[in-house]
This record gives structure tokens, C-alpha cells and sequence, in this order.
């Protein structure tokens, strides 16, 4: 379960899911685009909450190069149909948070829900427009994701990690980052 799971968090916070919209991925609804030199990994979103606005199949996009490795190296002897995570949702909050109290976050109060802000947020403070995030999110009204941005900024900063916590994740993210950049060859 940690390997799926780890690298479904991942998966959950680049591509912005719903924590349903996670659970809900199939081998099948992923797609490794390679084209000019440039990798993505395209998500089929069968079940979006927000079908009734958005359409009843949408997409998401994997930019991050380190994250398409792990993905396609998750499914790569997986059947189509097979769901990326293979148990039920409360066993990923708990795995969930599980990582967090290993890393000594678990005071920060996030969720399966966290993520998808985290990167709403990680987006913007690197300059994304926000017309851009919006369109990335798939959201449809300004007026939603206003308030979706307005919540994830205001989260980001009540969350603060202390020094000590900031150094040491710093460090352990310089020790591991050969090991997380990529997968495992066998």
C-alpha cells in the first residue's frame, strides 16, 4: 500500500484531484504523452464532481517529469481496468496520515483534500496566472475559484511549519531526492 499510495499523492497533487477523483483512477485513464522533448501524463476523470458544469469525462495534466517515472512505472503491468489504489479510502487517509505523523505534520490539519489547494497555492506563488490554475483545476465560475483561492492562500499561511520542521525537511528532501526523483529499476 505505501508504494501505491505515496505515489498516488503525488499523482492526487500535481494533477489537482478530488480525493474521490483519485480513488477513482484507473490504469486505463492515463496516458504518457511524449512529444518535442517534453513528457505528460494525461488523466481521464470519469466521475468529476463537477460533471453537471464540466462534463460528464474530463482531464487532468501531469507536468512533473519525476512524477510521470512513477506513475507510468506504477502501471506498467497493470491491467486497464485495475484501480491505481487497490484498497479503500479510509486506508489512504490512513496511510495518509500515517506520512504525516512520521514527518511530525500531523498538527497541520491536512487531508486527502490538502492537495489539491497545495498545488493551487505552490502554482500561484511561482507565478502561475490565475486563469491558467483555473483552467488546469477545472474550474468553471471566476466566483468559485476566487473563494477556492482565496481558502487554499489563507490555509497556506495559518499552516506554518516551525524552523526546526522547515530545516528538517529541507534536509531529508536534499538526503532522499536521488531516491524520489525516480523509480525503482526492477
Amino acid at each position: 500500500y505505501y508504494l501505491c499510495g505515496v505515489v498516488l499523492l503525488r499523482v492526487g497533487f500535481e494533477a489537482m484531484l478530488r480525493p474521490i477523483e483519485l480513488l477513482n483512477l484507473r490504469a486505463q485513464d492515463i496516458k504518457i504523452v511524449r512529444a518535442r522533448g517534453k513528457v505528460r501524463a494525461v488523466l481521464a476523470l470519469t466521475s468529476p464532481k463537477n460533471k453537471r458544469v464540466m462534463g460528464r469525462n474530463q482531464f487532468a495534466v501531469i507536468y512533473d517529469a519525476s512524477t510521470i517515472l512513477w506513475i507510468e512505472w506504477l502501471i506498467d503491468d497493470m491491467s486497464g481496468n485495475f484501480k491505481l489504489w487497490p484498497s479503500s479510502r479510509p486506508r489512504l487517509i490512513s496511510l495518509f496520515q500515517h506520512l504525516l505523523n512520521l514527518c511530525k505534520f500531523d498538527s497541520l490539519g491536512l487531508t486527502l483534500g490538502s492537495l489539491r489547494p497545495g498545488k493551487v497555492s505552490e502554482l500561484f506563488l511561482h507565478g502561475c496566472a490565475p486563469d491558467t490554475i483555473k483552467f488546469m483545476g477545472r474550474w468553471k465560475s471566476d466566483a468559485a475559484f476566487s473563494v477556492y483561492m482565496q481558502e487554499a492562500m489563507s490555509t497556506l499561511v495559518w499552516s506554518k511549519l516551525s524552523t526546526a520542521q522547515e530545516n528538517s525537511v529541507s534536509t531529508a528532501i536534499e538526503k532522499y531526492r536521488p531516491f524520489l526523483a525516480q523509480p525503482p529499476q526492477v
